[in-house]
């Protein structure tokens, strides 16, 4: 669930974009770049994005999702057509309530990932306002 968080908030996915992910929507990293690549909404699959968008790519290019690149690597083997995700999206909630409490910090939603992602961007200088 940790990956799901770190890569939700890199690629600012919606809750649900992120949770159905597929193997075959993890993009190696191949000769012209080091970083992994990431396709949201594809077309094959016939969801659209909330925008009624197909085939978002995304480049998970953040120093600290780095670290995870073995970790990609595993989720990427297997059956390209099942999802990466072991867990149910409604454990993940209680999960995320539960570690929450743990912590003492107010209550978060799933959709906060996707507000993360540009604001500690922004903070880091990673991206610009604009």
């Amino acid at each position: 669930m940790a990956v799901f968080v770190l890569i939700s908030v890199d690629a600012y996915l919606r809750p649900l974009e992120a949770y159905r992910l597929r193997r075959a929507d993890l993009v190696a990293p191949l000769a012209f770049s080091q970083h992994w690549g990431l396709v949201v909404n594809a077309e094959e699959v016939g969801i659209a994005s909330k925008t009624q968008e197909f085939e978002d790519g995304f480049l998970l290019d953040s120093p600290w999702i780095q670290l995870l690149r073995p970790v990609l690597a595993v989720l990427k083997e297997g059956v390209q057509s099942e999802r990466i995700w072991a867990f149910q999206h409604h454990v993940f909630v209680e999960e995320l309530r539960f570690a929450c409490k743990k912590i003492a910090i107010p209550r978060m939603v799933p959709f906060d990932m996707r507000r993360s992602g540009p604001s500690h961007d922004r903070l880091t200088n990673a991206s610009t306002l604009l």
